[in-house]
């Protein structure tokens, strides 16, 4: 899996060629998922893995082969 926060803050996930902009599961008005909401942290990254906690403490590793992060 490939990830990457967009300059905007959105998260998007790659499916097959198309970065895919996730939507937030708990909302009910199809808000996208960024670094806006409370609940999304600031990715560690480390030498050879990065971690992005989201809701409910949920946490992506992902190798920073597959992590972009297009903020400025």
């Amino acid at each position: 899996m490939k990830v990457r926060i967009a300059q905007n803050g959105s998260l998007h996930i790659l499916r097959k060629t198309t970065w895919i902009p996730q939507i937030c599961p708990f909302s009910e008005k199809d808000i996208f998922c960024g670094e806006w909401c409370p609940h999304f942290n600031e990715p560690i990254v480390g030498a050879r893995s990065v971690e992005l906690e989201l809701c409910f403490k949920k946490v992506l590793r992902l190798s920073v082969d597959n992590f972009f992060d297009e903020r400025e």
